[in-house]
């Protein structure tokens, strides 16, 4: 299982970029290795735990930095990459907090 899910994000965005439309863009958000969430659950491989949010206890969830997306993106002509934090509050009363990156990419 070791980098399987690594090379799967890879091939993903492989076959994103080749199937966009010239021109076209690509949205999308990571969760970021600055989320109160990371490292909590089990380590399936680098930066990507199982367990480690509340309500997906069997969902793979991985991590990431600003040096990861670029190389990931590396093929788009451009990429813009926004930190966030978002305020979630749930109806029981409590907060959750995601920090995440939401990221633009053209063709």
């Amino acid at each position: 299982m070791k980098h399987c899910l690594n090379l799967l994000r890879i091939q993903g965005v492989a076959e994103i970029y080749r199937v966009l439309k010239p021109k076209g863009s690509l949205i999308l958000d990571m969760l970021s290795k600055d989320d109160l969430s990371y490292g909590l659950g089990k380590a399936i491989e680098e930066n990507t735990f199982v367990g480690s949010r509340e309500g997906e206890d069997e969902i793979p969830h991985h991590y990431t930095d600003t040096e990861e997306l670029k190389r990931l993106l590396e093929k788009f002509y451009e990429v813009n990459i926004y930190r966030n934090e978002y305020v979630i509050d749930i109806p029981d009363g409590r907060e959750y907090r995601s920090k995440a990156f939401d990221i633009i990419a053209f063709e």
